[in-house]
């Protein structure tokens, strides 16, 4: 369930997985949402390199402040620097 986009960018360290684990904690109705938000936030600001500080990036513009308060601490931990 990925869009074009998200596999035309390369990934860099732990980014994919931390994707993964921001689609693994979305419920199953807001998925394709969730996934469309993304999108089009990389192309909006024309990302081509998806790098850990991205998703950080990306999180704090598009999730509500209740999820960015659970995810982010998580995604801290997987920092590879």
């Amino acid at each position: 369930m990925e869009d074009g986009i998200l596999r035309a960018v390369k990934w860099e360290g732990n980014s994919k997985d931390m994707y993964k684990l921001v689609l693994s904690q979305t419920p199953l109705l807001f998925k394709k949402q969730i996934i469309i938000l993304v999108s089009n936030w990389i192309n909006h600001n024309n990302i081509k390199v998806i790098t850990e500080e991205v998703v950080f990036e990306i999180v704090e513009d598009i999730a509500p402040l209740k999820i960015k308060m659970k995810l982010l601490p998580v995604l801290k931990s997987m920092r590879s620097i």
